[in-house]
């Protein structure tokens, strides 16, 4: 998450459980509402952000992209995904 929105989010998330309720986003700029609300929607099976919205240059900048690309992996893969990019494996283009 942006930097403004991980202090936020810290209190709200335990090892097995984010408590979004407890996440006051008011005041964060369009990456970290992305953000919230991606984690929510894959944590909680909604949908608050569509891919039109995601795939958006003007809405979404390049880190946030690549953040909710990377969640989406780990979300699918389960974290050896990460081990896999770590092992030589890009997705930069």
């Amino acid at each position: 998450m942006a930097p403004q929105s991980r202090g936020r989010a810290f209190p709200a998330v335990d090892s097995d459980i984010i408590r979004f309720q407890k996440i006051r986003i008011h005041g964060v700029d369009l990456d970290g509402y992305v953000l919230f609300h991606t984690a929510k929607d894959l944590y909680k099976g909604t949908c608050h952000i569509s891919l039109s919205e995601l795939i958006d240059p003007e809405l979404v900048s390049e880190d946030t992209f690549r953040l909710v690309i990377s969640a989406f992996l780990i979300r699918r893969y389960g974290p050896g995904v990460l081990a896999a990019a770590e092992g030589g494996i890009s997705c930069r283009v």
